[in-house]
């Protein structure tokens, strides 16, 4: 099965749905026009987001979700969680930022640093190194 890790039943797919926002975030500068694309990023579950990828073995790397350990889903979907909250309330506050004049390269670049936090440790959750 491509992209799943046997070990752990988690497939880095799911990571994509991080990096949209942080790739458009790292552009935000030199195109603002990337705003309204961030401000209408919704936090999606695993299951939600490879669901709807379109992949044509999506069903497997679903199954393999499911039949994953539950210590290791529980902790992959509480940081899934965090991580998706956190970066919905950060582009609502560049939303806020950009709309009130205020400083956008700054907050990007924390929201940036933040989200490469989230994708290591999902990550290392995805191929067993936490």
């Amino acid at each position: 099965m491509s992209g799943v890790n046997p070990a752990t039943g988690l497939a880095s797919d799911y990571l994509n749905h991080f990096y949209e926002p942080l790739m458009l975030l790292e552009h935000i500068d030199a195109e603002p026009d990337l705003l309204d694309d961030l401000a209408a990023w919704c936090p999606s579950s695993y299951a939600g987001h490879i669901g709807q990828s379109g992949r044509p073995d999506r069903e497997l790397l679903l199954t393999a979700y499911r039949d994953a350990q539950p210590r290791v889903r529980r902790r992959f979907d509480s940081v899934a969680e965090e991580a998706g909250r956190a970066t919905a309330a950060g582009l609502e506050g560049l939303v806020r930022t950009a709309r009130g004049g205020g400083n956008v390269a700054q907050v990007a670049s924390s929201l940036t640093d933040m989200l490469r936090r989230y994708i290591r440790r999902l990550d290392a959750i995805i191929h067993g190194r936490a």
